[in-house]
């Protein structure tokens, strides 16, 4: 392979959105009370097998909404709480595949996505530590965490607020619904943001 080749190949593994090479966990916990502003609806429609939707495909991968649908999912909830676009899992699904967004893997690449939604951009450098998931929900950015199931399957889940008492951190998990991220140990391997304003993310501090 060559030099250039090399690079290019590099290049194409860095855009990926949904990344599997941060594998060392944080645990968080809840600062301070914040209202999850958000539809009581959003825990039960954003199911990923929701069967209007879990046999479709995530590109020309093998792997299908059902199967692997949470990260789509968790977007299309992200978007809708934030009042930036209203979708379903299955409607953003088509437009992800009508726009070659998932690679030959059925992972969504960054560049793709922004192009196929261009009112949206996506930050992967936000922070892990408690006090950034804490700006986050104050902002009411909807954070979505990378996080293991029972199994040790990578999932990803929405996070909505936190509870009033406990500040136990609330979220919607397209498998189980309303969960709690005391439900995962409190353990997450990644952040991800998808909003409508690069620049709000820019000046809040929220991903420095």
């Amino acid at each position: 392979m060559s030099v250039l080749a090399a690079i290019l190949v590099l290049a194409a593994g860095m855009a990926v959105f949904m990344t599997r090479n941060r594998d060392a966990d944080t645990v968080i916990a809840g600062m301070n009370y914040h209202e999850a502003a958000v539809d009581n609806k959003i825990y039960t429609s954003y199911s990923q097998r929701d069967t209007r939707w879990s046999s479709s495909p995530l590109g020309i991968s093998k792997d299908t909404m059902g199967s692997s649908g949470c990260l789509t999912s968790c977007i299309a909830a992200s978007l809708t709480a934030q009042g930036i676009h209203s979708f379903s899992p299955g409607e953003l699904n088509q437009v992800f595949n009508e726009n070659n967004v998932y690679n030959g893997q059925g992972s969504i690449v960054r560049k793709e996505l922004e192009q196929a939604l261009p009112y949206a951009r996506v930050r992967l450098d936000c922070g892990t530590a408690s006090e950034s998931i804490d700006r986050l929900l104050e902002e009411k950015m909807y954070p979505i965490v990378k996080v293991r199931r029972k199994s040790g399957a990578v999932h990803w889940i929405m996070l909505t607020g936190t509870e009033t008492d406990t500040h136990d951190i609330t979220a919607m998990d397209p498998i189980d619904g309303f969960v709690h991220m005391s439900d995962y140990d409190n353990r997450i391997y990644g952040v991800r943001v998808v909003t409508g304003s690069v620049e709000t993310l820019e000046t809040n501090g929220a991903c420095l």
